[in-house]
């Protein structure tokens, strides 16, 4: 199946669980053992950020393990830019923090990859990370319909900007606005507080 590797955490001394974002299983998370003796192409496919093509089985647990696996795409051109690395980091957060354990989401899934894509070449990746935020909100019914519905002390130009980064339709749009560090960090608030009170698991 087609997945990308949000969270890589240690396992016994060279093994790894893995939050996997698939498009047909929604997230799930996969044990991979004994990493030493695989070749260096298993360290790029079992790190955050890597996409790649799954065969997996599940076990007796809620895990999954890997039977065989190919690289789609490690983002290495995301890796090696910090504020793209810090943007992707945001879209990863945010799929991790919104998104039930194995409940399928293949719009939001190809809306990831999208972005993910575009953010190679992207001029401005805070834009970016935050329209995936709240497009994420949207997707789940939980953008604002109005600024005083957010709770949030967003000024009208503020708040016509969220909205431009939620409905936008093309990335020339996305491009056009400007998100400063300060709406940026009113919109995480937001987009928190909003998956906060209606995703409970």
């Amino acid at each position: 199946m087609d997945a990308l590797i949000l969270k890589a955490t240690p396992y016994e001394e060279d093994g790894k669980i893995l939050k996997v974002f698939t498009k047909d299983a929604g997230l799930i998370s996969v044990i991979v053992k004994k990493l030493r003796r695989k070749e260096t192409f298993w360290q790029t496919l079992t790190s955050p950020l890597a996409r790649g093509e799954f065969h997996l089985t599940r076990r007796q647990s809620d895990l999954y393990a890997i039977n065989e696996a190919s690289l789609i795409d490690a983002h290495f051109e995301i890796r090696n830019d910090l504020n793209k690395l810090d943007a992707a980091c945001s879209i990863l957060r945010a799929i991790l923090f919104s998104q039930y354990p194995e409940k399928p989401s293949p719009e939001l899934y190809q809306l990831t990859i999208i972005y993910l894509k575009k953010l190679k070449t992207f001029l401005h990746p805070i834009n970016l990370s935050t329209s995936f935020q709240m497009k994420l909100l949207n997707y789940e019914g939980l953008f604002p319909e109005t600024k005083e519905e957010s709770v949030f002390n967003f000024t009208s130009d503020e708040w016509l900007i969220l909205e431009c980064l939620c409905h936008a339709k093309t990335f020339d749009l996305l491009e056009s606005v400007t998100v400063s560090p300060e709406l940026e960090a009113k919109a995480r608030e937001l987009f928190n507080s909003r998956i906060s009170d209606f995703i409970v698991f």
